[in-house]
This record gives C-alpha cells, structure tokens and sequence, in this order.
C-alpha cells in the first residue's frame, strides 16, 4: 500500500509533467503546414511559388505584429495572439494559403483550399539546431474577393441587341422563371 505522502508526490509530479508538456508544445493550426523553401520577395512573388493562385496578396512584416492591416485592395487582415513565433489569424475576405518566413528561406505554408477566414495557432518552422521554431521573419497571404450574393428577389438585366452593343430601347424580349414566363421592356419590370 501507497502511503498518503507518496500519493501528493505522484500527484504533484503529475500535474507539473503535464504544464511542461503543455507549455512545450508547438500549436496546432487546423491545417498542417507544407515546409519549403523559396525565393523572398514581395507577397505576390512569395504566394505565387507555392500555387495556391489567389487573386490578391498581402505581406505582414516585423514578426508578425498583433494588429488589423488594410490591403490595397480593399481587404482587412488581423493578427492576433502574436509572439513572434505563432500567431492567429482573421481576415474578412477568404485566405487561400498563408507562408510564414523564418530563418534565411525557411516557409511554412498554409493551404487553405476551399478558403478560410481564420485560422489559430500558425507558426514557423523548426530550428533544427534548436528543435524550436524559428523566430517569424513576415507572413503573406493570398487571398481571393469575396462571393458577391445578390439581395433576394433582384434580377438586372441589360438587354443588348446582337451585333448592335447598344441598349435594346423598347425591344421586347421574353424571360421564363420556372413555369411562369413574363415580357420584358426598357426601364423596371416587376413580376
């Protein structure tokens, strides 16, 4: 039989293996990274080695500081939970793939197929004189526009007479929704 003191010391040893191995562990990113090397440059060079074929890209510099940042074209993206070494991430317009730089040419790439508008626990890859990550150098996104979804019940159409690329003017034309069809003219039909 175990005495009582013996127990509390099992049990104190427990409970510190467990924050070791907890505070040791590398975070996990909902998808696993893809380690490559490849040529710096700005995030359009960078993004489009890895062909994830996004529209747009944007790069973060300085270790991927914790803040919201405006693209060129329109986009927001936020880091957040920042160290230097792993970060999370959100953006309003969807991310196809993200790199993040460390060591002389060292990414490890984020793909994110079908697009994402976050992610937790990214970070850069493994010093292998350290086993630790390396410190992140910058991070780009590639990222596409989002979606545009009409409002329900719109329907625009601008009626070009063939061969004439100029507005159809009083020209009927005939349009069928589901069973029902309806003749349209120049100005607002409403159905």
């Amino acid at each position: 039989m175990i005495k009582l003191k013996n127990k509390r010391f099992l049990a104190v040893l427990l409970v510190f293996g467990l924050l070791f191995s907890f505070s040791s562990a590398v975070p996990a990113a909902s998808v696993t990274p893809v380690l490559m090397h490849l040529t710096v440059g700005n995030a359009a060079v960078e993004v489009a080695q890895v062909g994830c074929n996004p529209d747009y890209a944007f790069k973060v510099d300085n270790s991927a500081i914790n803040g919201s940042y405006n693209t060129d074209h329109g986009n927001t993206i936020t880091i957040i939970n920042s160290d230097g070494y792993d970060f999370n991430w959100k953006s309003e317009w969807p991310v196809t793939c993200v790199l993040v730089k460390a060591g002389k040419d060292f990414f490890n790439v984020f793909f994110y197929p079908d697009g994402s508008y976050g992610d937790t626990g990214l970070y850069a890859a493994m010093n292998p004189n350290s086993n630790k990550p390396f410190e992140i150098s910058h991070v780009s996104f590639g990222y596409n526009q989002p979606p545009v979804t009409p409002e329900d019940g719109t329907l625009i159409v601008n009626k070009i007479l063939a061969g004439n690329k100029k507005p159809a003017g009083d020209t009927e034309f005939t349009i069928t929704i589901g069973e029902s069809t309806h003749t349209i003219v120049a100005g607002e039909n409403t159905f």
